[in-house]
């Protein structure tokens, strides 16, 4: 009978030690859940506060930033400013260009005048380099697939998108490059596709959905462009803007260069759950081979 206590009160015992261990693993996931929150919190918190700095091409694409005259050429602005501005991009930079990291600099700014204040040069490098981001993260959160060639039959002749284009600004298009990229993350991939006509007359850029839409377009028609020849010669798919995540939101941004002058402007677009936006023109001061 003593024997029975014995092992009654090893029982007890056990149990209890067995339940408080339920207790404290349910405070832990509680606690572990409130952590996680507080962090991914923080981590937002830290974004919105402290936001990566794009550069494409040496030009910021921090609209208000750019149009500070800091340089001086104009009328300048105050020596404080001019400070402020130094202290936020004379800094390093993480280096990228057609979907690859090509290293870290350090980078300088500039003054340029005429059509834009200033710049961010990178006096260690080639300067090859497309696009050059102040935060270590991956700008590139989904693979870009690139062709000129074996196109899905949407964008061959007869196919669904090319006969809304063509419908559009009767013309015979032919897609001559694409790009298929996830922009937004919703598992669904959206394209970017250059087109000419039989003659080389029309040139467009088009923004395409998962359900082979036509979003979006940018088109130039010879009879109305002074750079039309240009154009169709040097400002590929590949050689003319980058597709990239330039602000660690988990969304690839499209930015699209194209011929002015003898300088180049760039336009910024963004796709988000079907909403398509567009940034400003951006004016750089040379085109670059």
């Amino acid at each position: 009978m003593k024997l029975s206590k014995a092992y009654l009160a090893i029982i007890i015992l056990l149990c209890g030690i067995w339940l408080c261990g339920c207790g404290d693993s349910s405070e832990t996931t509680t606690d572990d859940t409130a952590v996680e929150q507080t962090k991914q919190s923080a981590d937002d918190s830290q974004k919105e506060s402290n936001p990566p700095i794009a550069i494409y091409r040496g030009l910021a694409l921090d609209i208000d930033d750019r149009n500070v005259d800091v340089e001086g050429v104009d009328e300048g602005v105050d020596e404080s400013t001019r400070e402020k501005f130094h202290e936020k991009y004379n800094r390093e930079y993480y280096l990228y260009s057609d979907g690859t990291f090509l290293g870290k600099a350090q980078g300088k700014m500039e003054a340029i005048g005429y059509y834009a204040y200033w710049q961010i040069t990178f006096p260690d490098t080639y300067n090859n380099e497309e696009v050059a981001i102040s935060h270590d993260y991956d700008p590139y959160p989904r693979e870009n697939t690139y062709t000129n060639a074996d196109f899905p039959k949407e964008f061959n002749i007869g196919g669904t998108v090319l006969a809304q284009v063509d419908k559009q600004f009767s013309v015979n298009a032919q897609t001559k490059e694409l790009s298929s990229v996830d922009l937004d993350g919703d598992g669904k991939n959206e394209y970017l596709a250059l087109l000419l006509d039989k003659g080389s007359n029309f040139f467009a850029k088009c923004l395409v959905g998962s359900d082979f839409k036509v979003i979006a377009f940018i088109t130039a028609f010879k009879e109305e462009s002074d750079y039309f020849d240009n154009l169709i010669s040097h400002y590929t798919l590949q050689d003319s803007g980058e597709i990239i995540d330039v602000n660690n939101d988990g969304i690839m941004e499209i930015l699209v260069e194209l011929p002015h002058y003898e300088l180049f402007t760039i336009k910024l677009f963004t796709y988000k759950n079907g909403t398509f936006s567009g940034g400003d023109f951006i004016t750089m001061t040379s085109i670059q081979p």
